[in-house]
């Protein structure tokens, strides 16, 4: 297993861990030139909801010692990226 791979599903059992609903992984490592390798999308019940799973996320990743390069949490919705 990759270790983009690994950082994906430690994102996903992340956001499950924060009950996240209908995560789904899109593989972008076909398209050329594209800026990330995989995008994680995810819904949650209400804006309290998506910031606890975001909050909940970014713990989740710096406990399992993955580098957070942005984050951005505005008012209904959520922008983690990972390295």
């Amino acid at each position: 297993m990759t270790q983009d791979k690994k950082l994906v599903d430690m994102v996903v059992e992340g956001l499950q861990d924060g009950k996240a609903s209908k995560i789904v992984v899109v593989n972008l490592t076909e398209i050329e030139n594209c800026i990330c390798q995989y995008m994680v999308i995810c819904e949650g019940n209400s804006n309290t909801h998506v910031n606890y799973v975001a909050t909940n996320l970014k713990e989740y990743v710096r406990k399992n010692s993955e580098k957070i390069t942005y984050y951005d949490k505005e008012n209904t919705g959520v922008a983690i990226s990972l390295v």
